[in-house]
């Protein structure tokens, strides 16, 4: 499940499609717990990406207040 309107790129598959992320564009980090979240901020900062942003209420939260989701 993702964020609709998104690209949705999993934590294991992420330097493999790096390429994917433009960096002049706000990244948008989530996951269920936070740990992965907080994983992948630490690649993309790495990588050199500046404009990241965690959501850190979690997919959970976020399914909460009914917001767009994709499965």
């Amino acid at each position: 499940m993702h964020i609709k309107g998104f690209e949705n790129i999993t934590l294991n598959s992420l330097e493999k499609n790096v390429s994917k992320i433009q960096k002049d564009a706000p990244v948008i980090i989530h996951c269920q717990s936070g740990v992965r979240g907080a994983m992948a901020y630490s690649i993309l900062e790495k990588l050199g990406y500046t404009n990241i942003l965690n959501y850190s209420g979690s997919i959970n939260d976020w399914s909460a207040k009914k917001l767009p989701l994709v499965k």
